[in-house]
């Protein structure tokens, strides 16, 4: 049964648990971002340009001036923030903020947990199984916005399940705060807005004028921060959200990469590879459909039935919020081209996840209590506990030993800072006023400081709609003549044209080779 449980209601004991549990978790993420920093990516690069040219006083704009419209603007601020306050580079202090912020998940996961559990077995299982867990430890050593946004997740379940117990206003002003602030951190929070109407909707016990009212509140206190800034992109850009494209992904391949980044939660990728997908789909929905027949029988009864209502009801904000962003993401990745659905996209449901089923194996281990010993159920529900944990602090201690060795992410490991071309490229500046090109310029400018501009591509990311045609290009590419065209052999991007495609209408001459990419000038084909 869910207890309305607030912080104040907490022991001093609980407290200091928990507060140990935090700590621990932001130590772990220093320790993987310790050798090489926070792990970076295309995404991380445009968080840290928007924060560094923030403080600069240039405003919220990409390396290349853009205005920042693809992410929204919470985290680069953030990091901007507490990089005028510091002096400390926004690059430097991503870890950092990182680690706090999933701290604080790993607090909040245990409130959450110690509010919806009846076992203190069962609160030291889910604590457990979020401090180590792998979506969310993976996601809070790259420099992205994930672990702010979880926590505005966390606050929103948090409020919301306040609001459901007490109806005070104070918890409606939050719970809908929450839900802007994460709309303001990343996009895909509309789910947040989405899942407060409902909840309201179908959990709130007041008559259909107090729902309205409630529902006009939360509407326009969660909804108009997000609307004033997607009006400001369509008056710099043309666009809400920025240019999108559409997806190349099937309904069936989304609903594939959403099973196989659930199971990557605990099941190794090399297991999940070799296509055993389809048997761990069978064996869990055998085991949900069991689990639901034994809860049945035992909440027949119009007592029992009661009793399951109102845990559900309590149990409202985590699921809806986990249904509507699952399937937000499995249509809208249909649709709009982006990442591939991964253990990334799916991270902020993991906590939602893990109250869930805590909840309905308790409910499942009280109905297995009527029929067989309790001594049996306990031995049983701890092997699964036992099993669980392990493989994933075996997942999660490979991930650790990686970070070390490697680093995380794309650019701040040890495959890019041994890089020939990259050491050579930050010990001779090019030539200036020339225009630079690559097939990765995220990398040239977080590892080289140099500003550039993606190398012309076929097709959108991720997607089959055409860009340009090669033969169009001619009179087109480069703007500028001559131009560096800077050439990563380790950055596979297929959208891209070759350098050998591109030779077909401008004159490319390579000034420079290393082991793993070349340096090269362009010029313009005279016309004919």
């Amino acid at each position: 049964m869910v207890r309305a449980v607030t912080l104040m209601e907490m022991t001093g004991k609980h407290r200091l648990l928990l507060l140990g549990t935090a700590l621990t978790g932001a130590a772990l993420i220093l320790l993987n971002t310790c050798r090489y920093g926070a792990g970076l990516s295309p995404d991380s690069v445009g968080y840290i340009a928007a924060a560094r040219n923030l403080v600069a006083g240039k405003g919220l704009v990409t390396y290349t001036g853009a205005v920042l419209t693809e992410q929204p603007l919470l985290y680069p601020v953030f990091l901007a923030t507490i990089s005028r306050i510091s002096g400390a580079d926004s690059l430097s202090l991503a870890p950092i903020v990182n680690a706090f912020f999933f701290g604080v998940i790993v607090y909040l996961s245990a409130v959450l947990i110690f509010k919806h559990s009846n076992s203190i077995y069962f609160t030291i299982f889910g604590t457990a199984a979020v401090l180590i867990s792998m979506p969310l430890t993976k996601v809070s050593v790259m420099a992205w916005s994930e672990p702010l946004f979880i926590y505005f997740v966390l606050l929103f379940i948090f409020y919301a399940e306040l609001y459901l117990v007490e109806g005070k206003a104070a918890w409606l002003v939050l719970f809908s705060a929450s839900a802007a602030l994460a709309c303001l951190t990343r996009y895909v929070g509309v789910t947040l807005i989405l899942s407060g109407a409902l909840i309201i909707l179908l959990f709130l016990k007041d008559n259909i004028k107090i729902k309205f009212l409630h529902l006009l509140i939360f509407g326009f206190i969660s909804a108009v921060p997000l609307g004033i800034w997607t009006v400001r992109n369509h008056i710099y850009t043309g666009t809400f959200f920025g240019p999108r494209a559409s997806s190349k992904f099937s309904l069936l391949d989304n609903l594939r990469f959403t099973v196989n980044a659930i199971y990557s939660w605990i099941v190794p990728d090399k297991i999940l590879e070799y296509g055993y997908t389809s048997m761990g789909i069978t064996a869990t929905a055998i085991a949900v459909f069991v689990a639901a027949i034994i809860c049945f029988v035992r909440y027949a009864s119009n007592e029992n039935r009661l009793e399951l209502k109102a845990a559900l009801r309590l149990l409202g904000p985590p699921i809806i919020f986990t249904g509507i962003y699952t399937g937000f993401l499995i249509i809208s990745s249909t649709t709009t081209a982006y990442d591939n659905i991964n253990f990334r996209l799916l991270s902020p449901v993991y906590v939602p996840v893990v109250l869930i089923v805590l909840s309905f194996a308790q409910q499942l281990a009280e109905s297995l209590k009527e029929h067989f010993p309790q001594k049996s159920i306990n031995r049983l529900l701890a092997v699964i506990a036992v099993v669980v944990l392990l493989a994933t602090l075996a997942l999660i201690t490979r991930s650790t030993v990686i970070c070390l060795r490697q680093g995380a992410g794309e650019y701040h490991g040890k495959v890019w800072q041994n890089s020939s071309l990259i050491q050579y490229l930050r010990s001779r500046p090019l030539e200036k006023n020339r225009p630079v090109y690559s097939n990765d310029p995220d990398a040239l400018y977080i590892l080289a400081n140099i500003s550039s501009r993606m190398s012309p591509a076929r097709t959108a990311y991720n997607s089959p709609a055409a860009q340009n045609v090669l033969s169009d290009l001619k009179t087109l590419w480069p703007e500028q003549s001559p131009a560096y065209l800077i050439w990563f052999d380790n950055c596979p991007r297929e959208y891209l044209f070759t350098v050998g495609q591109l030779g077909t209408i401008a004159d490319i001459s390579q000034t420079e080779r290393f082991a793993d990419g070349a340096i090269y000038i362009v010029l313009k084909k005279p016309v004919d």
